[in-house]
């Protein structure tokens, strides 16, 4: 007679709470031997804050209750393997003190709330425990695990790998579909299939994770995997919920928000310079540039205290042309942010190059001083001269092979137009230290890089091919120059040395760009790492924020574009009269309802990027559509839609608006 048929028979004669106990420590025998397949405990909390948790197996836990959005939902692209994408638009959701209405979504089972994404990848073991805030603040993790949506090492597609993310009255659902593990042991490096989901309710702030099918092999280099919890904006908050244990599939976990909490933190913070996007803009030389920031209360409670914003503007030669001071006259309540110009403008003497935006604020009581300050960079150009003129966000030492890899993208808005684009540069490397062995592949040696340019608000993958080519070796390609910051010579086949090569490539066919975005974006054929040339990266902080890794075709954020440079530069020429410069807000900017409450009709501002119709749909608290209606033509800029009210019954409703670059979502309290 086996242990496992003992159990059962043994449990049956042992009063309720002896067989409770007894069961949760059967369960935690089971992970630490590593034969358990299901939660090592059923329920958890409360963090400092008052969150707890429960699953369908506890007692008042929730039911298990499976919301499929396969067929219904938008699907995400461009998850590939150790990537996130988003923003997405969101009902306001309130996590801990803050409330959020976007969100970005992580190939290895997560999603952080807010505009900035974050790369969570395994470590030599795997992955740590929640609540780890260096692990990610604002994650919500049903399962943290290696997973992949590309076969390796092709970088096809994962069979049936597939996200979808659905907003359903006040709720959001993101859904993971058929995602496998990556295991470099098994065919294609993948295992098994994972199906899986997040579902956030902005009318009562609960979370649910609920697991439907989970399978798969996990590495067995890794000692910690499969974790299944969430983390708050400071260490400390989070609670974790599964560890080292396959994930039992028809489970359900939910979060519950407190009643009441008592937690108290005084914290205010500079939430983004220029706008959320990104960290740099372009300009020309003479254009009156005001620096734009967003300060915000990151703490629990109302600051009784002024709040004070400093600017220092700091010109290639890290001097201080230009300082500027903003003191709040009211107080800024929980959560809320407020976005503030500085009222002195650029020099208008300032020569062309590379500038640092420095924005400092001070609050008396502050708890937490390492997000007091931001720094952002500043592309000053000649729109009038005659010759090329070099857009890009500088680099120093351009010393970093990226994971020996060869692809990458930025992305530019132009510092005026109508501008030209008449040719485009970067810089390649073949570093010594790089290699792991000196011996050269040599078809691979032979492979060259393939550079196409996009334009349009979105990713490449939606937005239109404006041009591509082929870079070949410099031996064989005459159009290729080396400039002089050019360092060393050209290897010959076979042998290994360190050099670094700017290569420049003029366009055949000039492009007009009499506005928008433009993407420039570099891959390489190859079979192993070892390459004639490499693409390099700048380990030069602070960043622009605006690289991208490019995955079988697929562009991602880079899970590194707040460490690292990308010393890609377009090369243009001005096309007459200048009319515009730097985008210092993002491409759209919803704005708040008001009145709010609202009776008869509430206001919506808009700033659009992309003119084009807008409608909007209101949805009831208990997800009944209430009303869809087009509110017509609108014009790119800054608009403001009348919504009527006059029908509705007293109540909370989500807004959602429907625009050209997007869908964003507002909450209205009607009376």
């Amino acid at each position: 007679m086996t242990v496992s048929y003992l159990i059962p028979l043994f449990l049956t004669l042992l009063p309720a709470y002896m067989k409770n106990q007894l069961l949760r420590f059967l369960a935690v025998g089971a992970v630490l031997l590593g034969f358990g397949t299901a939660q090592a405990q059923n329920n958890g909390g409360p963090d400092a804050f008052g969150y707890t948790w429960r699953n369908s197996n506890s007692v008042g836990g929730p039911t298990y209750n499976w919301i499929d959005i396969s067929t219904t939902g938008t699907q995400i692209t461009g998850l590939a393997d150790d990537n996130f994408v988003g923003p997405f638009a969101m009902p306001n959701f309130t996590y801990y003190w803050n409330t959020f209405n976007t969100f970005t979504v992580g190939s290895n089972g997560y999603i952080r709330l807010g505009d900035n994404g974050l790369l969570i990848a395994s470590g030599s073991n795997g992955f740590a425990n929640w609540p780890l805030v260096s692990q990610g603040t604002n994650v919500l993790s049903p399962l943290l695990s290696d997973l992949t949506f590309v076969t390796q090492p092709s970088g096809g597609p994962a069979p049936n790998a597939k996200a979808f993310y659905e907003v359903q009255g006040s709720k959001l659902i993101v859904q993971w579909e058929q995602v496998p593990q990556w295991n470099p042991n098994t065919a294609n490096q993948i295992s098994g299939a994972n199906t899986f989901e997040v579902i956030l309710d902005a009318a009562d702030s609960s979370i649910v994770y609920q697991y439907k099918q989970i399978s798969g092999t996990v590495y067995t280099g890794y000692t910690e995997f499969n974790k299944g919890g969430n983390s708050g904006p400071l260490s400390g908050l989070g609670l974790n919920v599964t560890r080292n244990v396959r994930n039992a599939s028809n489970l359900a976990v939910k979060y519950t928000y407190p009643r009441a909490s008592t937690y108290r933190y005084v914290d205010a913070s500079v939430n983004w310079i220029h706008n959320p996007e990104n960290l740099a803009i372009a300009g020309y030389k003479g254009q009156p540039i005001n620096i734009t920031a967003n300060i915000r209360n990151t703490g629990t409670v109302a600051h009784a205290n002024r709040i004070r914003v400093f600017l220092n503007l700091l010109d290639p030669q890290s001097n201080i042309v230009l300082q500027d001071t903003i003191n709040f006259p009211a107080p800024l309540a929980k959560g809320k942010d407020t976005t503030v110009t500085f009222p002195k403008s650029f020099p208008a003497s300032l020569t062309p190059g590379v500038y640092l935006a420095q924005v400092t604020m001070r609050l008396n009581g502050d708890q937490l001083l390492i997000n007091n300050e931001e720094l952002s960079k500043i592309s000053i150009v000649d729109s009038n001269a005659s010759g090329e003129i070099k857009v890009g966000f500088d680099y120093n030492d351009p010393n970093v092979l990226l994971n020996l890899g060869s692809t990458g993208g930025t992305s530019f808005d132009l510092p005026f137009y109508p501008a030209k684009i008449v040719g485009v540069e970067f810089v390649s490397t073949w570093p010594e230290a790089a290699w792991f062995n000196p011996t050269i592949n040599v078809p691979d040696s032979l492979a060259p890089f393939n550079v196409a340019l996009y334009s349009g608000p979105n990713l490449p993958t939606s937005a239109s091919l404006l041009t591509s080519l082929v870079v070949d070796k410099p031996s064989t390609d005459p159009s290729i120059s080396q400039e002089a910051d050019t360092i060393g010579t050209e290897i010959t086949q076979g042998a290994v040395s360190s050099y670094y090569v700017a290569i420049k490539r003029t366009l055949a066919t000039p492009i007009d760009v009499p506005s928008g975005r433009v993407y420039m974006g570099i891959t390489q054929n190859r079979t192993t790492r070892f390459l004639w040339n490499g693409l390099v990266y700048d380990s030069l902080v602070p960043t622009s924020g605006r690289a991208f890794e490019i995955t079988a075709g697929v562009w991602a954020p880079s899970r590194n574009r707040s460490e690292i440079e990308v010393p890609f530069r377009l090369i243009l020429k001005s096309q007459g009269t200048v009319t515009s410069g730097p985008r210092a807000e993002p491409y759209v900017a919803i704005g708040n309802l008001y009145p709010n409450p609202a009776q008869g009709r509430a206001l919506l501002p808009i700033n659009l990027r992309t003119a084009g119709d807008i409608s909007i749909r209101l949805i009831a608290s208990n997800g009944a559509l209430v009303r869809e209606e087009a509110m017509g033509y609108q014009a790119a800029g800054r608009n403001e839609i009348a919504i009527n009210l006059s029908t509705l019954h007293a109540g909370l409703y989500i807004c959602q608006v429907n625009t050209p670059d997007g869908v964003y979502t507002k909450r209205l309290v009607v009376k």
